[in-house]
């Protein structure tokens, strides 16, 4: 990806034209200087404690996904892959097995009404704060329904 030309004066300049040069595989270039990321709003910015230079593996899996299969009915029940939630879990993704059947996902709270509908054979992804532990809760709109978890 070429970076854009520049004025910021701490990067290097060549006959008075900014720094206009190829990132490195980790999305940052280095210069005399120091490294430099872009951030969010596409602007180049210096390593800093403001803009930190990311951690490639912090999404990595860091152990084996759980996987299984829950069944959900009309009652609203904490729905996860194992026998209990997987403590630590970065992500959780449920699939609706049901040809016909929708369900709901929410809080404990979830009813057959308020619950965000997860379609037949539709995918729910959730990403998690891995030092917080939190509940997802299911309830189907009608007879029993198969969902597919994957927690990781």
């Amino acid at each position: 990806m070429a970076l854009p030309k520049t004025t910021d004066p701490a990067l290097p300049s060549v006959g008075g034209l900014g720094y206009v040069g190829e990132a490195d595989a980790n999305a940052q270039i280095t210069t005399a200087s120091g490294n430099y990321i872009q951030n969010a709003a596409g602007v180049w910015v210096p390593v800093s404690a403001t803009n930190p230079m990311p951690v490639a593996d912090a999404e990595a899996i860091k152990s084996a996904p759980v996987t299984g299969m829950a069944t959900v009915n009309a009652t609203a029940a904490e729905v996860f892959a194992g026998a209990l939630r997987l403590s630590g879990r970065r992500k959780m993704v449920i699939k609706n097995e049901s040809d016909t059947l929708r369900v709901r996902i929410g809080s404990a709270s979830v009813t057959q009404q308020n619950g965000f509908p997860l379609e037949p054979g539709a995918v729910f992804e959730v990403d998690f704060d891995i030092n917080t532990d939190v509940p997802i809760y299911a309830i189907a709109e009608g007879a029993s329904v198969e969902v597919a978890v994957i927690e990781y």
